[in-house]
């Protein structure tokens, strides 16, 4: 076997943990995008390793019952999504399978593992941030998405992961842009384009990416698409050293269970509204909180700190990124909560005692918890945890270093991100 060489009538036996079509040749693994299980293909090696290969699809024989045809004309040409070629109850499937295989190979056995559908497997980002290309020859300024692994960037006119606000926002700005004659200003300062948008407040936030935060603070551009758009209450400039508002207020307000949260420019908030409202509903009905207290690590913006202290007799939340501090005490006093604690520290180095709580919310990064946060666990054993996950692997990991004092209760997956093979998961575990 070699690269470039075709290998002919070849079936499809399953799914890596990224969604690439698995076939076996003999006992070596080959890896094919775009490919669906149960797929009879001939297929050319793109990339050759020792221990696997990769391949394009040259052509199909048998068909997937799983195959679809992609709803966007962009999708292959586009990093944004993965699975888009795989049904949603396939995908559906895909994930259960990827979370399961994934503790099987920590060794953790947990057979009953949920999945919440979502309402909305399209149209459903709350933020998006396009790139800018420009045409030379044609001095027009264009937007669009990385493509997969490269710095090349393909022009997208409408994304299907986004509301329809976010792409008619997005296309007018590029429309006013081309009708400015300030091509080569842009050309010299334009980086990105972002739009954050509020599903239950119907807001709009823009914000213009640059080198210098001057060059977008044209009163007509501003007119134009607040006449075109009178959502929008935030226009903002943002450049490596400053960022300045242009119109209105610097952040939009959005709702979940009855919350109101700021988003300012730059602050992170869970990109699907609609699916998260479930996952946190879930997580306040399968939790006696009344009268509890609650330690919530890597609070962030005090997002779930702000929906369980409404109940809970006291909330400590811990984060180290200032930012994310100085918004969420915003929020506590949006609305009007003062049984929340909020301390500015890196989680790794917070010490806490076993009487300090009855539960301990867990919501980290990709990496997965510190080693100080198991060992803390592990030693003040707090009688529930929840642990919220957006990484398969970190909580496999971490889910074994404490299976020795917590056994798992409930495993759901929220399919937070449909049309990628990303997934968040809530894990109920409870003391032995």
């Amino acid at each position: 076997m070699k690269e470039n060489e075709q290998i002919n009538s070849q079936l499809v036996v399953d799914y890596t943990h990224e969604g690439l079509g698995v076939i076996k040749y003999g006992n070596f693994p080959i890896f094919v995008k775009y490919a669906t299980k149960d797929q009879v293909i001939d297929l050319k090696i793109t990339n050759l390793k020792k221990n696997y290969g990769f391949g394009e699809i040259v052509n199909v024989h048998t068909e997937s019952p799983s195959s679809v045809k992609a709803e966007c004309q962009f999708y292959e040409r586009c990093g944004g999504c993965d699975i888009m070629h795989i049904n949603y109850d396939s995908q559906l499937d895909l994930k259960q399978s990827i979370l399961k295989n994934t503790l099987n190979k920590q060794g953790i056995e947990f057979s009953h593992i949920e999945i919440e559908k979502s309402d909305n497997p399209f149209k459903y980002r709350n933020n998006v941030i396009y790139s800018f290309l420009f045409d030379d020859k044609l001095k027009q300024v264009q937007k669009g998405y990385y493509k997969k692994s490269t710095h090349q960037v393909q022009e997208i006119e409408t994304c299907m992961l986004q509301s329809d606000v976010a792409n008619n926002v997005a296309n007018k700005v590029v429309e006013l842009l081309n009708m400015m004659e300030s091509y080569e200003a842009y050309r010299k300062n334009l980086k990105r384009l972002q739009i954050k948008y509020s599903f239950k407040r119907n807001e709009i936030m823009i914000v213009f990416i640059t080198k210098n935060t001057k060059i977008m603070s044209s009163p007509y551009l501003v007119e134009k698409l607040v006449e075109a758009f009178p959502e929008i209450k935030s226009i903002n400039t943002v450049s490596d050293t400053a960022q300045k508002n242009i119109y209105k207020q610097d952040f939009i307000i959005e709702e979940i269970l009855d919350i109101e949260y700021q988003i300012p420019v730059q602050s992170f908030f869970q990109v699907n509204t609609l699916e998260v409202e479930k996952q946190f509903s879930y997580v306040l009905e399968n939790l006696n909180i009344n009268n509890k207290k609650i330690l919530d690590l890597y609070c962030g913006s005090a997002m779930i700190s702000l929906l369980v202290a409404k109940k809970a007799k006291h909330v400590v939340g811990v984060e180290k990124d200032i930012r994310a501090i100085k918004l969420a005490k915003k929020n506590l006093v949006a609305n009007k909560i003062e049984n929340i604690e909020l301390i500015n520290s890196d989680v790794k180095d917070y010490y806490f005692k076993k009487s300090d709580f009855d539960l301990m919310i867990v919501d980290p990064p990709r990496k997965g918890l510190s080693a100080n946060i198991i060992e803390q666990i592990s030693a003040y054993k707090i009688p529930e945890i929840i642990y919220i996950s957006c990484n398969p692997a970190s909580l496999a990991r971490d889910l074994k270093a404490i299976e020795g004092q917590y056994k798992i209760e409930q495993m759901k997956i929220f399919d937070l991100f449909s049309q990628t093979h990303h997934m968040e998961v809530v894990c109920k575990l409870k003391l032995r």
